[in-house]
């Protein structure tokens, strides 16, 4: 006899699932069916040109389209699809990434344990089954911290500095409360601004390891050398915009004055080796910290 509960006790019930794309046609429909049981399923589109809408409409035909002419960047996409969201919780998820079974009912059992809880995520492995460092402490200590540490997997719920974008369930109430995403941040440490924020209005993020998802990693849009130019200039320019906006200027010119001379003497090295992908993406992240020293704004190409 079918038990008249069910529906109101399926997590998923509760969860409105976002996923921002920017063609993201290669990896997409495995997203889509790892979370087609949402209450909600929200794909915000940055104006793709490979038909991913044609496969989202076709493999999930609840889902809600939100189309954007212009690439608005990640952060301003997903605040687009959570002010659309009707549930309690939004789970943001990368097109590259695949939610296991049983992982939405335990991140929303965590919630249930700590009302304070902001963000909840799982842990994130590749393909072959290893654990990504999609937690960690909050961007400021961990730059202090040694780079080829090894870090230990957690074996159950443990509160976090940082969270990784890739993948969350955001309290709707608390990432309203903070204003979601920063707008003026295309791309990178968009999450990291989010992770200080909520920390310093008091809520917690917390890693729930027992809940599991997969990530590809860098697979959300096809890779080129125009869109390693991109990223790579995005991550030089939106890391001074982290600092100014946290510690201030000063702090941020003493960060500039130790990446410039690191990323040129990087590029003569590439340069001699004709290593051309490291070459572009020191170049480019040079060209985005003098980017954002002399005004430019951090907008899409």
């Amino acid at each position: 006899m079918p038990n008249p509960n069910a529906e109101s006790s399926d997590p998923w019930k509760r969860v409105s699932a976002v996923v921002v794309t920017h063609d993201s046609a290669a990896v997409i429909e495995a997203c889509l069916k790892s979370i087609a049981r949402a209450n909600q399923v929200i794909v915000v589109d940055n104006a793709s040109h490979d038909g991913t809408l044609d496969l989202v409409a076709a493999a999930l035909p609840q889902a809600v389209i939100l189309k954007i002419d212009d690439n608005v960047g990640f952060g301003a996409g997903a605040n687009e699809g959570v002010k659309h969201a009707s549930g309690e919780f939004a789970l943001l998820i990368n097109p590259d990434a695949t939610l296991e079974d049983a992982a939405i009912a335990k991140l929303v059992a965590a919630a249930g344990r700590y009302p304070d809880a902001a963000i909840l995520a799982p842990l994130l492995l590749d393909p072959n089954g290893f654990v990504h460092r999609s937690h960690n402490e909050s961007l400021f200590t961990r730059e202090e911290m040694p780079r080829r540490r090894i870090d230990q997997v957690p074996e159950g719920d443990i509160c976090a500095g940082f969270l990784s974008g890739a993948l969350m369930l955001l309290r709707k109430r608390a990432f309203d409360a903070v204003g979601g995403f920063d707008p003026e941040i295309f791309l990178y440490y968009e999450d990291d601004d989010l992770c200080l924020r909520l920390r310093q209005a008091g809520w917690s993020l917390v890693l729930v390891a027992e809940a599991q998802a997969r990530h590809i990693g860098g697979a959300s849009a096809p890779w080129s050398l125009e869109s390693h130019w991109q990223g790579s200039w995005h991550m030089g320019w939106s890391r001074l915009y982290l600092e100014r906006k946290h510690r201030g200027g000063k702090a941020m010119r003493k960060i500039a004055l130790r990446a410039l001379p690191r990323h040129a003497g990087k590029i003569i090295v590439h340069l001699v080796r004709f290593d051309r992908h490291k070459l572009v993406r020191d170049l480019a992240r040079f060209c985005g910290t003098l980017g954002f020293l002399v005004g430019l704004k951090g907008r899409g190409f």
